[in-house]
């Protein structure tokens, strides 16, 4: 059974949680000097990580994985610092209960949100991470995920947030939301607690 992992807790500071769950690489810590200054000839990149957990929808059981990892192929990026980072996609997949049949799998990348991001911006900003959606635990009618999308550097807070919701027909909807919750108040949180509201 694929077990929770990692909770991040608010897309805005999506960056900061995702190094803090990943823990500090050799490779991160090599990219800094002794008083902390980045060293802007060095290309930046945020953590891998990996989350999985297990939801219901529409009274079935899946599980989700998200594989969060750093895209060196694509065109790296230039914060409004001035630092360079690597881009990042992230492979979103749901397997039927708590087996190895895939029911839907995607890889999301900046690319994907363009639309919802001010253009004058875009190649400022990285993918920063995606998780499961606990605004719309409460709904399972459809599968909740939350994309944070923006400046590479958390203490910036330059973020959107970008919902993205998949129906059992395996179609996806996104739209831009404000108000955000990456993180489970309490264990069990994804289970549907009765049936009869699926």
């Amino acid at each position: 059974m694929r077990s929770h992992t990692i909770a991040i807790c608010s897309a805005v500071a999506v960056c900061a949680a995702m190094c803090a769950c990943s823990g500090n690489s050799t490779e991160t810590k090599a990219q800094t000097d002794s008083v902390g200054v980045i060293d802007t000839n060095i290309v930046q990149n945020i953590p891998e990580y990996r989350l999985e957990d297990t939801l219901t929808v529409q009274g079935s059981l899946y599980t989700y994985s998200i594989s969060f990892q750093n895209d060196k192929s694509a065109e790296v990026i230039r914060n409004t610092e001035g630092i360079r980072y690597y881009d990042n996609d992230v492979t979103l997949t749901i397997y039927r209960g708590n087996s190895d049949e895939v029911f839907f799998t995607h890889t999301f990348t900046k690319d994907s949100f363009r639309r919802y991001l001010p253009e004058n911006q875009y190649k400022q900003f990285t993918l920063a991470g995606v998780n499961f959606n606990y605004m719309e635990q409460g709904h399972h009618d459809r599968f909740h995920f939350i994309a944070a999308v923006g400046d590479p550097d958390e203490t910036l807070g330059i973020t959107y947030s970008i919902a993205i919701d998949i129906s059992k027909d395996k179609t996806i909807s996104m739209h831009k939301i404000d108000n955000i919750d990456t993180a489970p108040i309490s264990e069990g949180m994804c289970v549907d607690p009765g049936e009869d509201d699926a």
